[in-house]
């Protein structure tokens, strides 16, 4: 089985169009398989920039974040729309 994770929609159902196999999908769920592929939409990103009251340090909100790297952040709500894919 192979994991095919889209961010919208209608990437998934552009996908599945271009791969062979059968097509099975349950009415209202984000995600389908095609062949064995499962494919799953996550409305989103899965990752997004910390917000500045995220970072340990004091940031002043009218100051521009400039710091020696980035921090990522889990989008936990898309994190639950993909938990309920079985193997």
């Amino acid at each position: 089985m192979k994991l095919i994770i889209a961010e919208k929609p209608a990437l998934v159902s552009a996908i599945a169009d271009a791969l062979d196999g059968p097509r099975k999908s349950l009415q209202g769920s984000t995600y389908m398989t095609v062949g064995d592929y499962t494919l799953i939409s996550v409305f989103g990103h899965l990752l997004e920039l910390k917000e500045p009251e995220d970072y340990d340090e004091v940031v002043d909100r009218n100051l521009d974040i400039l710091a020696d790297g980035f921090e990522e952040g889990l989008d936990m709500d898309a994190l639950k729309r993909i938990a309920g894919v079985e193997e």
